[in-house]
């Protein structure tokens, strides 16, 4: 925490100077006694953000439903992952009871995948995206279901691997996938065991290749076919179909975007996980219609296949044993050329040689304990980035603490890395992080949590902390998520008490509904002790016509009384002059997101005249809807009372 204190202030014949707050340190919970809390902080809020700078407070942005179609009723989002097409664009999957869907952008709508595609309602699934020389994937699993494959240019089409010994969390990382909590269908379950598959292939040689394969004869304009072999749990890639027209040889190539592009002016497109295809020549053809393609079976020395030999041949599957009393494997993270192996109460590292050879290569697998005291209680309460692994310490539930887990300044890529503590500022003793949720967004880092109430944990998260890592600030907000990903710049999230996905950061209400918020500061004495009078406050901002600020004040540990609504359509309002602060969806390049949005600068003195006080505190409430932003608060007019302390009020 910085050490920020408050200064000693002049008194001139009984005047004090004003006294204004500028910068802000959002939320401090640490701090018991609020009258020692350093001016900016607040001690309690709710969906304020403070500025990158810590040069003001604005109210946060509403959430709005991805798609037109809502769920009704209660529930949970089990899974959600942003699967790319190699152009780029960008597809969210997402699941909930047995269902799993998928967005579409131009129907602006969820389509489901199949029918109930999951053995089991309510299992926790994961979904990560993939990229190999064949094309771009999403791949779905849990403890109850097969692995599910889906190509992201062909989102409503989902390929069972036929997973029965291998089930469980599974993820990808250098060339191959990863997966704990393994179950089987024979009842077998290993909790702690670390399992990677084959490494994937990377030559295109590797793959299986169909050569002219008959689609039809001549005489034709358009055909449509289904690769022969693409059966089973195979998927196809690099389609390419060939026949004569009367301008020459026309060619229709794969842009693995699902799309066939002609040489000529014909189209086509083609399914990789049924291996449909459908083309329309520039004319009739004159010769015979053929293809070829290459496919995969992911379950055949690639990313699905765990097995090995002994001994074991580089670049085939591999076992890590974690068995050590450190309980479950909930989360793996690689951080240079280690793996970071996150259990619920200790945390492992395990090192992997460059080629993958510990029997005859020049180095050899490491597998050995890392901390004690160090773990994660859930798969999604780590995540990693380039540069660190952000995690919810949970070993000890009765002191949760967040950490940022870094590589020493100046080590190599063998070398280990420092947990650094980031919530020092933070009690979050009255948090349960059974189900927390960390992620990686831009310039923030969220984790999403329970609330304990009356002692007990909600079953669902309910608050969303959120961490300015330019700033080192931390804020609160009321976001239920069970799920986070980022969608083309927005972040979105899996609801954790409704079957629905919203987009965070988006326009000025909650899916219609006012936000909810307020900010209170610390007890502050102006710098100077004994009793004083404050006769006029001065706040200072950006506000839209649609929104007021509510402005409330206590003295000395009373209750709040509201003084003074600052309102959009104020003639102290400088309608005339608009402020960009950004676009409609923050981070998003679609969505509305392209909208800039503008706000007024305000400046308003009104009357406070209080009664005598020692400590004073201030409350901003937002209670219409449009951007609020506050850059600093002013006490004038003090007048210095007597050297006496006010009585300690008994609560």
């Amino acid at each position: 925490m910085p050490k920020v204190k408050q200064s000693t202030r002049k008194v001139n014949q009984g005047i004090i100077n004003p006294h204004r707050i500028s910068v802000f340190f959002g939320l401090n919970t640490s701090i018991s006694d609020i009258k020692s809390m350093p001016d900016g902080y607040a001690p309690d809020a709710m969906n304020w953000i403070t500025g990158n700078e810590k040069d003001c407070i604005i109210l946060r942005r509403g959430s709005a439903l991805l798609g037109k179609t809502r769920i009704e009723g209660a529930g949970k989002i089990t899974g959600l992952g942003v699967g790319t097409k190699y152009n780029g664009v960008q597809i969210p999957f997402f699941s909930y009871g047995r269902k799993v869907k998928y967005y579409n952008l131009v129907a602006d709508d969820n389509i489901e995948i199949g029918t109930d595609l999951l053995p089991i309602a309510d299992d926790e699934v994961s979904i990560f995206p993939y990229q190999n020389l064949l094309g771009a994937y999403i791949y779905l699993s849990s403890i109850n279901s097969s692995i599910y494959k889906i190509p992201v240019a062909n989102p409503g089409s989902a390929v069972d691997q036929s997973s029965t010994t291998y089930r469980g969390f599974l993820k990808f990382g250098q060339s191959r996938s990863i997966l704990i909590n393994r179950y089987g269908t024979n009842g077998f379950k290993d909790l702690t065991g670390l399992y990677m598959s084959y490494v994937d292939k990377a030559n295109l040689n590797n793959y299986t290749q169909v050569t002219n394969e008959a689609v039809g004869s001549s005489g034709s304009q358009n055909y449509t076919h289904t690769l022969v072999q693409i059966t089973g749990k195979r998927t196809a890639g690099q389609v390419q179909v060939v026949a004569t027209v009367a301008a020459g040889t026309e060619t229709f190539n794969d842009d693995k975007n699902g799309v066939l592009t002609s040489n000529y002016s014909g189209t086509g497109t083609v399914n990789y996980a049924t291996g449909a295809i459908n083309v329309t020549f520039s004319a009739v053809t004159t010769g015979n219609v053929t293809c070829s393609y290459y496919y995969e079976d992911a379950t055949i020395e690639g990313v699905c296949d765990f097995s090995f030999a002994s001994p074991r041949v580089a670049g085939s599957g591999r076992y890590f044993s974690q068995f050590d009393g450190g309980g479950s494997l909930n989360s793996v993270f690689p951080l240079a050329n280690i793996f970071y192996c996150f259990h619920e109460l200790k945390t492992w590292q395990t090192s992997i040689p460059t080629d993958d050879d510990d029997v005859s290569g020049s180095a050899i697998a490491t597998n050995l304990p890392f901390r004690e005291k160090m773990g994660v209680s859930y798969p999604y309460s780590a995540f990693g980035s380039t540069s660190e692994i952000w995690y919810i310490n949970n070993a000890n539930p009765n002191n949760p603490e967040i950490y940022a887990l870094r590589l020493f300044t100046g080590a190599t890529a063998a070398n280990i890395a420092s947990p650094q503590l980031i919530s020092e500022v933070l009690n979050l003793s009255n948090y349960a992080f059974n189900k927390a949720v960390v992620f990686d967004w831009g310039n923030y880092l969220l984790v999403c949590c329970q609330q304990i109430r009356n002692g007990v944990a909600d079953d669902f998260n309910s608050r969303t902390f959120v961490y300015n890592k330019r700033s080192g600030v931390w804020d609160l907000l009321d976001y239920p998520s069970s799920r986070l990903a980022e969608y083309n710049g927005t972040l979105i999230a899996g609801d954790s008490i409704s079957n629905n996905v919203y987009t965070l950061f988006s326009g000025f209400d909650d899916d219609g509904e006012i936000i909810q918020n307020y900010w209170t500061s610390g007890q502050t004495n102006h710098g100077i002790e004994g009793q004083k009078r404050c006769n006029k406050m001065v706040v200072d901002g950006l506000i839209q016509q649609a929104q007021n600020i509510k402005v409330s004040i206590s003295y000395d540990g009373g209750n709040f009384v509201d003084i003074y609504t600052i309102e959009g359509t104020g003639s102290y309002v400088d309608t005339g002059k608009s402020i960009a602060v950004g676009s409609y969806v923050l981070g998003s390049k679609i969505l509305g997101g392209g909208a800039t949005v503008y706000a007024n600068p305000f400046q308003i003195e009104f009357p406070l005249n209080s009664d005598r006080y020692e400590y004073i505190r201030v409350r901003f409430e937002a209670i219409g809807g449009g951007y609020t932003q506050i850059n600093f608060y002013e006490f004038k007019d003090i007048r210095y009372k007597s050297h006496k302390v006010m009585p300690a009020r008994m609560v």
